[in-house]
């Protein structure tokens, strides 16, 4: 079992592998390359249901944005914390996959300190809650997460045993 990011030693294998798929369009340019390909190698993983895998390459992920959030100069610090949001909610939706939620709340939670009103986080946030058996816990991010993705059933479905 993994440990939460910020609590693991960094020991952990940071082995290169070759691109499993190209970066997506608009990503060519980024500032963090490498936290980008492992991202991506982790979205490869997660479409062939090898969430072992997708969770080793997100999990890296957020530990290089850990890393670099130390050395970061301002101008670039607002795509370095989309990006780790980003992992940070791709590694819970893996977690959510396989039914540890006490690591989708912990990521959730780490999302939502860097953006109070991410609805993914927020969905993250009620959706570990509500698998934990804190029903009323669940209730306010879930509500909250529905007014920013009103579009989204999963969000819409789960909200409703709520209300």
């Amino acid at each position: 079992q993994q440990q939460k990011p910020a609590q693991q030693q960094n020991n952990y294998n940071r082995q290169q592998s070759a691109p499993s798929q190209p970066i997506q369009s608009g990503q060519s340019s980024s500032n963090y390359p490498q936290i980008e390909q492992l991202k991506t190698e982790g979205n490869t993983f997660f479409k062939q249901q090898s969430y072992d895998e997708a969770s080793a390459k997100y999990y890296e992920a957020i530990l290089e944005c850990e890393e670099a959030r130390a050395r970061v100069p301002d101008h670039l610090r607002d795509e370095l914390v989309k990006l780790e949001i980003a992992c940070r909610l791709n590694y819970a939706n893996v977690k959510a996959k396989i039914d540890d939620f006490e690591l989708v709340l912990v990521q959730a939670r780490e999302v939502l300190k860097m953006n109070p009103n991410d609805g993914k986080g927020l969905f993250r946030l009620g959706q570990s809650y509500y698998h934990l058996g804190q029903e009323e816990k669940a209730l306010d991010p879930l509500t909250r997460a529905s007014t920013f993705l009103v579009n989204d059933q999963t969000v819409k479905d789960l909200s409703l045993i709520h209300i």
